[in-house]
C-alpha cells in the first residue's frame, strides 16, 4: 500500500478537483466570473499542474526516473515562461486601470 500512496492520492485530488468545479466546467450557471480570463487561465494552469502531479507520481511508481526528471524540467520551465509572459502583459494593464482584453 505504501508503494501506491502518491499515485492514489494525486489521482484522488485530481478527481475531487474536477468534481468540485464541475458546476463551472460542464454547465453554465451564469456566474460572472466564469467569463473572466484570469479565472479561466487559473483553471487551465491548475488542471495542468494536477495532471503533471499524477503523471510524476506514476513515473516514480514505475521507476522511470529519467522520464520523471525530463517531464518535470520541461513542464516547470514552460509554466514559468507562460506565467512570466502573462505577468508582463497583465501588469501594465492593471497599472493603467484598463481591464484585460485579449482580443
Amino acid at each position: 500500500m505504501k508503494t501506491y500512496y502518491f499515485p492514489i492520492v494525486s489521482s484522488l485530488l485530481l478527481v475531487l478537483s474536477v468534481i468540485a468545479f464541475s458546476d463551472n466546467l460542464f454547465t453554465d450557471i451564469s456566474q460572472e466570473s466564469n467569463r473572466d480570463p484570469k479565472f479561466i487561465i487559473h483553471g487551465v494552469l491548475m488542471f495542468a499542474w494536477f495532471r503533471t502531479f499524477v503523471a510524476q507520481s506514476v513515473f516514480i511508481l514505475r521507476k522511470q526516473i529519467r522520464a520523471h526528471i525530463r517531464w518535470g524540467k520541461s513542464v516547470s520551465s514552460w509554466l514559468w515562461e507562460f506565467y512570466a509572459a502573462l505577468c508582463m502583459y497583465l501588469l501594465p494593464c492593471s497599472r493603467a486601470g484598463k481591464p484585460w482584453n485579449p482580443l
